[in-house]
């Protein structure tokens, strides 16, 4: 009799070797998908959130106290920029009203004590920045004196201009504009 094997078809098996390579794309695949529908639901979450926040600030943005608030920031912004403009007018006029008592009697006097002989003064004018000086000497030399008595003086006068000159018989009939402020320095620049 023959004796009976149970594991006989157990043994007539050949060994089978398990092929991963098979798998691996296959479980690639899977984790693709896996991480694509996270990534989709993590989207659809911030974008609901976002939403959200958004309407948030729309409704109280046009809450009516809000708008009231706004529109009386826009007018106080207004205002301000009108303060602003009559600021910047003051200051202008200051600086003018400032100018006009640079020019005092001790000025004109120091102008006067700096007029060398045969040289004498027709008329003064103040303007913004200084005072204009029509003079007449008997010499070119009494007018090139007269700038240079002027320049010396650097604690009331920061420049002297001669736009003209004229010569009629001798005599020299000249213009000079005087800028009032002393000498320019970093302080007055």
């Amino acid at each position: 009799m023959n004796d009976i094997n149970f594991f006989e078809p157990y043994l007539n098996k050949t060994n089978r070797n398990i092929s991963y390579g098979k798998y691996i794309p296959i479980i690639l695949a899977s984790i693709l998908v896996i991480g694509l529908v996270v990534y989709q639901f993590t989207l659809s979450q911030e974008k609901s959130s976002l939403t959200d926040e958004i309407s948030t600030i729309e409704s109280e943005i046009n809450d009516s106290e809000m708008q009231f608030k706004y529109k009386k920031a826009l007018k106080s912004q207004e205002e301000m920029n009108a303060i602003k403009i009559v600021l910047d007018e003051s200051e202008k006029i200051a600086m003018g009203i400032k100018n006009d008592f640079n020019v005092t009697k001790d000025l004109i006097d120091s102008l006067i004590n700096n007029v060398p002989e045969n040289t004498y003064i027709i008329s003064m004018r103040y303007n913004n920045s200084g005072v204009d000086i029509e003079c007449i000497s008997d010499s070119y030399d009494s007018a090139a004196q007269f700038i240079h008595n002027i320049k010396k003086d650097n604690d009331n006068y920061r420049d002297v201009f001669m736009p003209y000159v004229n010569e009629d018989n001798g005599d020299y009939q000249y213009s000079l504009n005087v800028k009032i402020g002393g000498e320019l320095n970093e302080t007055n620049q």
